[in-house]
């Protein structure tokens, strides 16, 4: 299903659900704290509150570590592998959660 036939409690649901795994990505690959790591998708995000519907919507294309990426100011080759992999097993039970919550 894709996003722009959900509801609006769906949708809500899976931006709060990718900001925090873009937080998650921060502090676990790059080692932010959370402060600093929430500071920063907070920002991010910020900047597309009054953007349509639909852009907003689009942010949610790109993978929370890419945007951590961009965030921390680092290339995704730099990123040790070992964290990728760590950081995806714990992403993969949210990601189960979430489609359980929005796919009826």
């Amino acid at each position: 299903m894709h996003i722009e036939q959900l509801d609006d409690d769906s949708r809500i649901r899976i931006h709060e659900r990718h900001q925090a795994m873009t937080q998650a990505a921060l502090v676990q690959v790059f080692g932010m704290t959370q402060d600093d790591a929430a500071r920063a998708v907070r920002e991010l995000w910020s900047r597309y509150d009054a953007a349509p519907r639909a852009e907003r919507d689009l942010l949610l294309h790109n993978d929370p570590v890419a945007l951590a990426c961009d965030l921390a100011g680092q290339d995704w080759s730099s990123i040790p592998q070992w964290r990728l992999d760590k950081f995806n097993e714990s992403r993969r039970a949210a990601l189960e959660e979430l489609a359980r919550a929005v796919v009826p």
